[in-house]
């Protein structure tokens, strides 16, 4: 019986794009390495059909469940509750992000010789800039600084993309983030990721970020220098949205393509159009002259390659 999960947790608006990412995992992934699981909190429509019927096809398990299940949380905290939605079998768990793309196997993260880490992630591309003397560096310094993390571990900031972890840990998780918003102390832009940065401090089990590679780099000489694995388009526009810079048409015709493979999924890749369409393009120029002085100098690119030596997968 199969203890290990690569696992999603969505609901039926982001079940396209993370059904692409689920098949790419299984069309990468041995059998063997991990199960692919898909857990839709949602009530059933025609998106939870159509998505459950790929996945079938595919070899990937569908689980749905009522928004109820999530106790009161917005779905920005659904993994969370993967301990509760996922079939006890399941222990060792590799939680992924919708908005991702998948270019080789995850296998790796299960390897055994990972077993005696409970949660493993990559850290945050903020953390590459956080104590630059720059006026984004003392921005992301200020907020870290008010979610109460020491200095110490504003490097140490990790993010929930993807996420490596013992089942066995999430209740525990759930509880104390669940004190934290009672508490009502924090103002969290990053909704969970800000949260388990706080009750995880300081852990230092960091994964490359090949893992977990966030897509505002990919013009720059870290996507040259890092073989990613797995691709995070985690800020709009999405790649579904259109070709726009950084990926430009070929990671936008991955979507296409799957939208024509399997019937009534077409009207969920329609490219942008009009003043949306016009600003992201304003948006991503403006981005391609700005950020590689923040983003691709020698010091980010210093710290990239001190970052990924202390990696353990």
């Amino acid at each position: 019986m199969q203890e290990n999960c690569i696992c999603y947790a969505v609901d039926s608006n982001y079940l396209f794009p993370a059904t692409l990412s689920a098949v790419q995992v299984r069309n990468k992934t041995p059998q063997s390495s991990a199960d692919v699981v898909i857990v839709c909190f949602d009530d059933s429509n025609d998106n939870t059909r159509l998505a459950s019927s790929i996945a079938k096809a595919q070899g990937i398990e569908f689980i749905q469940l009522p928004q109820a299940e999530l106790e009161g949380m917005s779905l920005a905290y659904a993994r969370l509750f993967l301990d509760k939605a996922l079939p006890t079998q399941y222990k060792k768990l590799v939680y992924v992000d919708g908005d991702t793309q998948v270019t080789s196997s995850l296998g790796d993260l299960f390897d055994p010789s990972l077993a005696q880490y409970d949660f493993i992630a990559a850290r945050d591309a903020m953390t590459m800039v956080v104590n630059d003397n720059t006026r984004m560096g003392k921005r992301i310094k200020r907020y870290f600084s008010a979610l109460g993390l020491d200095e110490a571990d504003h490097e140490r900031y990790f993010n929930s993309g993807v996420i490596k972890l013992n089942r066995s840990l999430i209740s525990d998780l759930r509880s104390d983030i669940k004190k934290l918003i009672d508490r009502k102390k924090y103002d969290f832009t990053f909704f969970d990721q800000d949260a388990l940065n706080i009750i995880l401090a300081g852990n230092k089990n960091r994964m490359s970020l090949k893992w977990n590679f966030p897509t505002f780099l990919m013009n720059y000489s870290h996507f040259r220098e890092i073989p990613a694995h797995l691709l995070h388009f985690c800020s709009n526009p999405r790649p579904w949205h259109g070709p726009f810079t950084p990926w430009g048409e070929a990671y936008f015709q991955v979507y296409t393509d799957f939208a024509k493979s399997f019937p009534n999924t077409n009207h969920k890749t329609q490219p942008l159009s009009g003043m949306k369409k016009a600003k992201y393009i304003l948006q991503t120029r403006y981005k391609s002259i700005i950020e590689p002085y923040m983003w691709d100098n020698a010091h980010t690119r210093q710290k990239r390659t001190e970052q990924e030596k202390e990696t353990i997968v």
